[in-house]
């Protein structure tokens, strides 16, 4: 669900924190909050959509001592969508932007001193 909703954004981020875990010898549980970001057209208009949301997620170690989540839902908090000036890209057309490909220019730049 989440790769077809995202296909359809022009940008997108999201933001994990405020995470509180319990372990329980190979089995944990969690909550985390999540901060949504996206970009997305609607109707010919760009609109930003703004999510809080919360991540909880069962996990159980593997054999190997690797920890992987077993069960995730999610909680919708709230969410706003409010349409964005297309000015604003025009005034920003200087600076760098992302891509969700290797050509983002943090390929060339992390890893490297």
């Amino acid at each position: 669900i989440a790769i077809g909703f995202q296909g359809g954004m022009r940008d997108t981020q999201h933001m994990v924190n405020n995470l509180l875990v319990e372990v329980d010898g190979d089995t944990a549980s969690s909550e985390a909050y999540v901060y949504a970001h996206h970009v997305i057209e609607q109707a010919g208009e760009m609109m930003e959509l703004v999510i809080g949301a919360r991540y909880l997620d069962h996990f159980r170690r593997d054999g190997q001592g690797h920890w992987k989540i077993s069960f995730r839902t999610e909680l919708l908090d709230w969410a706003r969508m409010t349409p964005i000036p297309e000015r604003w890209f025009e005034d920003n057309r200087e600076m760098p932007k992302g891509r969700r490909d290797r050509e983002d220019p943090s390929y060339g730049f992390v890893g490297k001193r």
